[in-house]
């Protein structure tokens, strides 16, 4: 009997689709997943990903837009980033800890503006 993928599929499974444009040095990959999320126990601040896609999984924000230039591996990052949120989700979810435990920025300009900050205080390289 050989194993299929549906035997290695929990309840709070690490499983990803990704996408990579052709672009993706610049603008970074499109990664799906966390089917089993449950958006309202979220709090808006804490949901770093998109409406719920049709086949159940959520596009995770991976990243700000101006960092991928600086990531010397765009694809890995991204996932490893989508990883450690399913991760904290699930922690939340199974009553593990009481606050989603991410280094994230906010969304949109104020994001882009946390981010910039962030690379003076710490001296990265542009």
């Amino acid at each position: 009997m050989l194993a299929k993928p549906e035997d290695f599929l929990g309840d709070y499974s690490r499983q990803l689709r990704i996408i990579v444009p052709f672009n993706y040095k610049e603008n970074g990959c499109y990664v799906f997943g966390g089917k089993w999320i449950d958006k309202n126990l979220i709090r808006d601040k804490d949901r770093h990903f998109y409406e719920r896609m049709d086949d159940g999984s959520y596009r995770f924000c991976v990243g700000v837009p101006e960092s991928f230039l600086r990531m010397q591996n765009v694809i890995l990052e991204n996932v490893r980033t989508a990883e450690n949120m399913l991760i904290a989700y699930e922690q939340f979810q199974k009553g593990l800890t009481e606050i989603i435990k991410l280094k994230a920025y906010s969304h949109g300009e104020k994001g882009k503006d946390e981010y910039r900050r962030d690379r003076k205080r710490y001296g990265t390289k542009s």
